[in-house]
């Protein structure tokens, strides 16, 4: 990539101060509504939940090119208004079909614990991911959406630490220390550790892929070695050398401190100055950054961590029955997590700062996550846990190949194309386009049953 270019889109991408809280969760809640969209659609014909190209198609366009759409031009309330009541009437009007049994909690064989609204707020995350990293290179992307430079709140900003809190949930394993013993947590070490070496090596890879083709890059957001494959591939093992405790209670106290301490010492000493403000003289602060802000990334996940406990256990003994005391955990843990949020950014003025991952930063991606897994669970609630779309499904099998997938597509758009000469209609084909690419490769993975871990 030319340097000429390669400027150009860097000053896309800095600068940004975010948009509001209240937009934020719109576009979360666009999701669930999409999710919800779809369930009542399949309610009536049912036909479509069925793994063909008919379903599959119509998945596409209910939940992924939908989303395309709203993220891309300034549609987003009409669109949440018009598709939630369309929603509303779906699940009033009598369903054409008779329902098969309920079947909230499977476990097939060789696999996790099968949890339908897990399933779908994963997948979900992961859909508007993969859309939001291609579609802020375009100018058809609203630049509020876009991740803020220093303070603020924007879908970008949020969609990190969403990833992480949903990681920090799959990673919750009531069994780690539940009966297993000393080798259980062992076995559970080494595979963190074997996880964490092929993500580390993915993030070596970018580091050095990116500078050697002069590709775009935001410093500031990471610092100049680190990115994001390096904080998850950290904070995972992490939690295995915490001990994977199966108290829930455990971890959101050591969260709790974790994050107020460090909250405290950004206020109180010159760490937030440093951060912020410090010459890029040595190894350190070359990438203090990604180095800070993981004192709150764990935070996020030990708060997921957390939840996911109590929420699989739950799960595995009271199987359907805990759905709706799994809501109420969600709405009260929604409503307290907002509730320290709009302390400290309106009471106490401490901005949110994804750059540093500060306290309301960790609180609002508590909120905000356990918001969208509320949404999807609400939907299970009203219309049943017996469907969930077959490309989430899909998605949910090799998450970090969709992911890993769309980042390599990105980039090879990016060094093919100039993405901000492109107008509005040429934009949202071309992320239409890739998202289609890249969804297709997941469901032919999942069609063939390959599970690359």
């Amino acid at each position: 990539m030319d340097d000429e270019r390669r400027a150009a889109k860097e000053g896309h991408v800095r600068g940004h101060t975010g948009s509001t809280l209240t937009e934020v969760q719109a576009i979360v809640s666009f999701t669930t509504v999409c999710y919800a969209l779809w369930k009542g659609v399949v309610k009536h014909y049912p036909g479509l939940a069925k793994p063909s190209l008919a379903g599959y198609i119509f998945e596409l366009g209910i939940l992924f090119l939908a989303f395309v759409l709203a993220v891309t031009t300034e549609w987003l309330w009409e669109m949440l208004v018009g598709m939630a009541v369309t929603a509303a009437v779906l699940a009033l009007l009598p369903a054409r079909a008779t329902r098969k049994k309920e079947a909230a909690v499977e476990k097939p064989a060789g696999q996790r614990l099968y949890i339908p609204f897990l399933t779908a707020s994963r997948a979900l995350l992961q859909m508007t991911t993969v859309v939001s990293i291609l579609a802020v290179d375009f100018h058809a992307f609203p630049r509020r959406h876009a991740k803020t430079e220093t303070f603020g709140a924007s879908m970008m900003d949020a969609g990190i630490g969403m990833f992480l809190y949903i990681a920090g949930i799959s990673a919750a394993r009531p069994s780690i220390t539940s009966g297993g013993g000393r080798g259980s947590y062992w076995t559970y070490l080494r595979r963190s550790l074997k996880s964490s070496g092929l993500i580390f090596f993915i993030g070596l890879i970018r580091v050095i892929s990116t500078k050697s083709v002069n590709y775009q890059e935001h410093v500031e957001e990471y610092g100049v070695h680190w990115n994001f494959y390096v904080t998850l591939g950290l904070i995972p093992l992490f939690f295995a050398l915490l001990g994977a405790s199966s108290s829930g209670t455990y971890l959101t106290a050591v969260a709790t401190i974790l994050v107020i301490a460090y909250q405290t010492l950004l206020e109180r000493t010159t760490l937030q100055s440093y951060i912020l403000h410090a010459p890029r003289t040595d190894l350190l602060s070359m990438n203090r950054e990604g180095v800070f802000s993981l004192i709150g990334s764990f935070a996020v996940f030990l708060y997921a961590a957390a939840f996911g406990l109590r929420m699989k256990s739950r799960f595995q003994q009271q199987g359907v029955a805990s759905l709706h005391g799994t809501f109420v955990y969600q709405l009260i843990g929604t409503v307290v997590f907002y509730a320290v949020t709009l302390f400290f950014t309106e009471e106490r003025h401490v901005a949110i700062s994804r750059r540093m991952v500060n306290l309301p930063y960790v609180t609002w991606i508590v909120a905000l996550t356990t918001s969208q897994l509320m949404g999807v669970l609400l939907a299970d609630l009203v219309f049943g846990t017996h469907h969930t779309p077959n490309t989430l499904k899909a998605i949910n099998r090799n998450p970090f190949t969709f992911f890993l997938v769309g980042n390599l597509l990105t980039g090879a758009i990016n060094l093919s194309l100039d993405t901000l000469s492109y107008g509005p209609t040429a934009a949202r084909a071309i992320v239409s386009a890739y998202v289609m690419v890249v969804t297709g490769i997941i469901i032919v993975l999942d069609r063939l049953r390959i599970t690359i871990k």
